[in-house]
C-alpha cells in the first residue's frame, strides 16, 4: 500500500485502468518514493522562478515541477509596501500614546 496520496493518485492516472502498466516495479518505485519522501523530511513547498520546489529540513530545495511553457509566472520584481505609510518607517508608540485598550484586566 502506498504511503502518499500523491504518488497514488499519480499512478493511478498514469496506469488508468490498464493492468500491464501497472508493474511490480512501477508500485516499488512509488513505495520507495513515498518512503524516500518521508525520510528525506519535507518541511514546505515553495515557488521558485523556474518553478515549484519542495523543501527539505536539511536545507535543500529540490524542484518538483516545471510549469509549462506557456503559462507564464507573475513575479512581483521590487517590494511592495503593505503598511500604507509608503517611504515611511513603520514605529512603535511610546508607551502612553497607544489608543490600544488593555483587554486581560491587569
Amino acid at each position: 500500500m502506498l504511503k502518499s496520496e500523491v504518488l497514488a493518485t499519480i499512478l493511478e492516472d498514469y496506469t488508468n485502468g490498464n493492468a500491464a502498466l501497472l508493474t511490480p516495479d512501477v508500485q516499488s518505485f512509488c513505495e520507495y518514493a513515498a518512503a524516500w519522501l518521508a525520510s528525506h523530511g519535507v518541511i514546505g513547498l515553495g515557488m521558485a522562478q523556474a518553478g515549484m520546489a519542495l523543501r527539505f529540513a536539511d536545507g535543500k530545495e529540490l524542484l518538483l515541477f516545471v510549469p509549462p511553457a506557456e503559462l507564464t509566472l507573475q513575479v512581483p520584481q521590487n517590494a511592495i509596501n503593505i503598511t500604507g505609510n509608503s517611504g515611511n518607517q513603520i514605529t512603535k508608540p511610546v508607551v502612553g500614546d497607544s489608543a490600544s485598550v488593555g483587554i486581560t484586566g491587569r
